[in-house]
């Protein structure tokens, strides 16, 4: 087989009707392409279903418990298991990414971010070792946190030389598992037919070897490069098999081509022996002859708590698809229809559509969520809720109604400070110590006279020396006749009767403060009894 001796181990879900797993062990071509060497369907990743794959997967390479191999995988434990069992003498790395998504949970940000993806990808023990300080001079915790993980199994410096391969993450099992996407969500029979017609097309494809050149700098930094070896002092030509900048400049100093040093499993042989057989064809389900075995039952439903997720669960390493987002030239989205920022025309009725909830929230009625988000019936109706327009036309009517009895209210109250101010002056023009009385002409149901009081005057009972006091409206004395006031020294005393009822109109503007900051104001009358 021409693909190198580096295989990424990784299980996907099946999202179809029938639930289960599908395991999957992809290579990598000479030409660093993705290669699918078997794949198989379970109905859980544990321990058992990995033995026994990994076991089908030796007899079928011939790993030869895994001597000269290496796997790459995730942090699984039956698998980790299932490995140290089947392949003992297996290269076993783990996958950088999922390390880095488990360290972020507890160590985020970019310089941590940073440290560990540079110490992750050194190629020197010493260089590990000093990003290693680094991280604990930011956080003890997080370098302690690193060092549990084994960083043999998942840093370069640690790898071993000899099969060609520098990569720190199971990428190329990710990309296999997003290129079947669909296939996964399609039955069985259907998903695999899918996987298998998907193979086939590959083969078909011609994929050129091409040229590997390299042009980077290192600065003043120098390094030892050992030709006859194939060695270099950043071990990047002994990881990879393809000489680093470093060994192409010595080469091209002796004049040879730098194509003679590149490592043999990325010739054009082992290339053309990756693709020199083929899959054979399969006749269709209509040629199948019938099998005589007992027919299988379908599988056990393994029902979850909680509503069924066909969607994965993404890392914490990966983007987080916001509400707000920038575009291409560096501008925030800006909507067309209200000029509104942080989302555009699309998304502009899901936006109205929560500003309508939280008015609701506030005990807002109809009428008042128009005025603040500036919408009609129609608008209204649009975004899904259905309107009761009689309750509305019926509050507007009120309304009506109320502002016509507050301008009526104005009037007569008006018309009674005239009333009352015409009798002041009145009373001033008249004789002050001839004790004649004058009757008021009150409304007769007493309801809308403002500032009118009755005054019940106590008498002497003594017989003392007194004074005449006009009288108005006084109880018990209807024709008004004067009334002597007791003399208490030089100073008057009389003492108020409130009336039975009293009805004071003040006219208020009462704001209403809702949460975009447009103010509503309402006119009431305030009655106290």
């Amino acid at each position: 087989m021409g693909c190198r001796r580096v295989v990424g181990i990784d299980g996907s879900f099946l999202k179809g009707q029938c639930k289960g797993q599908l395991l999957t062990t992809i290579g990598r071509d000479p030409n660093n392409h993705v290669f699918p060497i078997a794949w198989d369907v379970v109905d859980i990743d544990n321990k058992f279903n990995w033995k026994w794959f990994l076991q089908l997967l030796e007899v079928g390479l011939g790993m030869d418990a895994g001597r000269g191999m290496c796997v790459v995988s995730d942090q699984h434990k039956g698998l980790l298991e299932a490995t140290k069992e089947v392949l003992p003498y297996v290269e076993h790395r783990k996958c950088a990414r999922h390390i880095y998504a488990n360290f972020r949970k507890v160590y985020s940000g970019i310089q941590s971010r940073n440290l560990f993806w540079k110490a992750a990808k050194s190629t020197v023990e010493g260089e590990f070792k000093n990003h290693m300080d680094e991280i604990r001079q930011i956080s003890p915790g997080a370098y302690e946190h690193l060092m549990v993980r084994e960083p043999n199994t998942w840093c370069m410096a640690f790898f071993s030389i000899g099969l060609a391969c520098e990569a720190v993450e199971n990428g190329i099992a990710e990309c296999f598992n997003a290129v079947i996407l669909d296939a996964r969500k399609k039955p069985l029979l259907t998903m695999l037919e899918e996987i298998r017609l998907y193979m086939m097309d590959r083969f078909w494809r011609v994929h050129p070897s091409g040229k590997n050149e390299f042009e980077v700098r290192n600065g003043l930094e120098s390094y030892g490069v050992n030709i006859e070896k194939r060695s270099c002092a950043c071990r990047l030509w002994d990881v990879s098999g393809i000489p680093c900048v470093h060994a192409q400049a010595s080469i091209m100093l002796t004049h040879q081509d730098p194509k003679t040093f590149i490592s043999k499993w990325f010739g054009t042989a082992m290339y053309i022996s990756s693709y020199s057989s083929n899959i054979l064809p399969v006749n269709g389900n209509n040629l199948w002859s019938k099998a005589t075995y007992i027919k299988p039952l379908p599988p056990l439903e393994r029902r979850m708590l909680g509503k069924p997720i066909v969607k994965r669960k993404r890392h914490v390493s990966e983007r987080d698809d916001k509400f707000s987002q920038v575009c291409s030239k560096g501008r925030t989205i800006q909507c067309q229809n209200c000029q509104q920022k942080g989302y555009n025309k699309k998304s502009y009725m899901d936006y109205i559509t929560q500003q309508i909830k939280e008015l609701r929230k506030s005990c807002y009625t109809d009428v008042d969520i128009m005025r603040c988000l500036g919408i009609t019936k129609a608008h209204l109706e649009e975004f899904g809720y259905v309107v009761d327009w009689k309750e509305v036309d019926r509050v507007m009517k009120k309304k009506k109604d109320m502002d016509k009895e507050m301008k009526w209210k104005d009037v007569e109250m008006d018309k009674a400070i005239k009333k009352k101010k015409k009798k002041k002056d009145m009373e001033d023009g008249g004789d002050e110590g001839d004790g004649q009385e004058e009757d008021v002409e009150g409304d007769g149901e007493g309801d809308e006279v403002e500032g009118v009081e009755a005054e019940d005057v106590q008498g002497n009972d003594e017989g003392g020396e007194g004074v005449e006091v006009e009288s108005e409206n006084v109880q018990g004395n209807e024709e008004g006749v004067p009334v002597q006031q007791g003399h208490f020294g030089n100073h008057m005393q009389q003492r108020t009767r409130r009336p039975s009822k009293r009805i004071i109109l003040q006219k208020l503007k009462k704001k209403v403060v809702d949460p975009f900051g447009i103010g509503m104001y309402e006119d009431k009358a305030l009655v106290i009894d």
